[in-house]
């Protein structure tokens, strides 16, 4: 009889055990924990383009991002992107995301995503159809109710961590909806300097076409 007790509480250990592991993967209808899915992209028309990395001053082009009332953790991100003039052979293209000041000053670089091939880039497609995604190797936790600056750049020497480099010859362009503010969660357009991380110019009217993924 005892035999018999301890076989059943063994039994009910591994089974109960099994449909923990079941759900923790994904079973049952519970999502994975970690998956990295579409969080945030807004309906807009990229009816006009700004280069990158084309101008002396114009260092980081990119956008203003303010977040909902839960932490968010940013895994990756896509761009709609299209190649403008020249050979983007050496040209690799990252995102970096950073805190700002009350003056919208770039402050802390929160991360860097993977790089891009430049000469991978097409006419007037999301980059993650050629080139593939602006990725993070660890998501960037991003606080609830706060703005975040994500700044595109280019680098053409190998070390993405030292000032971006600029050729006026050779550069993409990304998309925005001209005069269009779809939301409250992107400030428009905003392109910063690099010597000393200030705005340079921007236009709260010119939301960037991008796709935000967090798990």
């Amino acid at each position: 009889m005892k035999k018999i007790l301890i076989c059943l509480l063994i039994s009910l250990f591994f089974t109960v055990n099994a449909s923990a592991m079941m759900v923790g993967q994904g079973g049952l209808g519970v999502s994975v924990s970690g998956e990295c899915t579409e969080f945030y992209a807004p309906s807009l028309t990229g009816d006009a383009v700004y280069d990158l990395g084309r101008y002396n001053g114009e260092e980081y082009v990119g956008f203003i991002y303010v977040t909902g009332d839960a932490q968010e953790d940013v895994c990756k991100v896509d761009l709609k992107i299209q190649r403008v003039n020249g050979d983007l052979a050496d040209h690799d293209y990252f995102l970096k995301i950073w805190t700002i000041d009350g003056s919208n000053v770039l402050q802390v670089s929160q991360g860097t995503s993977s790089g891009l091939d430049g000469n991978l880039m097409s006419a007037g497609t999301w980059t993650s159809a050629n080139a593939g995604y602006f990725e993070f190797s660890s998501s960037v936790s991003l606080s609830a109710t706060t703005s975040y600056a994500f700044t595109f750049f280019v680098d053409q020497d190998g070390n993405q961590d030292d000032d971006p480099e600029i050729d006026g010859t050779n550069y993409p362009a990304v998309h925005y909806d001209n005069e269009n503010d779809e939301d409250a969660t992107m400030l428009g357009r905003f392109i910063w300097k690099d010597y000393d991380k200030s705005v340079q110019k921007s236009d709260a009217e010119d939301d960037i076409l991008i796709k935000i993924f967090t798990d």
